[in-house]
């Protein structure tokens, strides 16, 4: 199931993600297992290709200095639920 958005995300706008993540219980009953959804909030950069399939790269900073940009963190987009845009920065 793709990820639903509420507008497309462009680099730089502070986001919500709803991010599905496997579950271990132990005592659980197995017929009642379900992923876990959990969210997150921070900077869309970009879908890229990764190890053959899409990826959702965040950042938690925006650099204005230079191209480049210090730290991320990936997921599988096929884990993304929902991509919500919080705050859209003032474009130049």
């Amino acid at each position: 199931m793709r990820a639903t958005t509420t507008r497309a995300p462009q680099r730089g706008d502070v986001v919500e993600v709803v991010l599905l993540d496997g579950q271990e219980d132990p005592t659980g009953n197995p017929l009642q297992a379900q992923l876990r959804a959990s969210k997150r909030c921070s900077i869309y950069w970009d879908v890229i290709e990764s190890c053959g399939i899409d990826a959702l790269v965040l950042t938690t900073t925006h650099d204005d200095d230079g191209p480049e940009q210090a730290g991320f963190v990936i997921y599988p987009l096929a884990s993304v639920r929902e991509i919500r845009v919080l705050r859209r920065p003032r474009r130049k």
